[in-house]
């Protein structure tokens, strides 16, 4: 913070301190002093604060990144079918699907495949089972 402040003094549009050796980058053994040849026909100056470098991912941490936003949405997508399945019991996959998308879209817009896999591993974890009499209808088991 106290480097950008130094940089938005020394070497922006109003150099009020100077800064040895001259350069754009602020360094951990860089001199400043107060830049008395420092003139504004100004009364009152606006100094901006140099905005912050963006740090750029890597490719590998964005792979990581993205790997652990799709387990967490896994994990939030299931949770909304059995908190839907919950309260309905039984319901048709068109219209369970049609739910999970209307609950979700505050967060994220999920598709149609991620939740019928989440449907899927659901009924591996016995959460929830296809009836019997109709296989588009699940049934909530827990």
């Amino acid at each position: 913070v106290l480097t950008r402040q130094l940089q938005s003094l020394a070497c922006a549009k109003y150099k009020i301190l100077s800064k040895t050796p001259a350069s754009r980058d602020v360094g951990p053994n860089d001199k400043f002093a107060f830049n008395n040849n420092f003139k504004s026909a100004q009364y009152r100056i606006r100094i901006p604060v140099v905005a912050a470098k963006a740090s750029v991912e890597t490719e590998k941490e964005k792979s990581e990144s993205m790997a652990a936003i799709g387990l967490e949405r896994q994990y939030v997508v299931e949770a909304a079918i059995v908190r839907i399945m919950k309260t309905r019991k039984q319901m048709v996959h068109e219209q369970l699907v049609t739910e999970a998308i209307k609950q979700l879209s505050a967060r994220f817009l999920p598709t149609p495949k991620l939740i019928k896999e989440s449907i899927g591993r659901l009924i591996d974890r016995e959460y929830l089972q296809r009836s019997p009499d109709d296989p588009r209808l699940y049934n909530y088991l827990a």
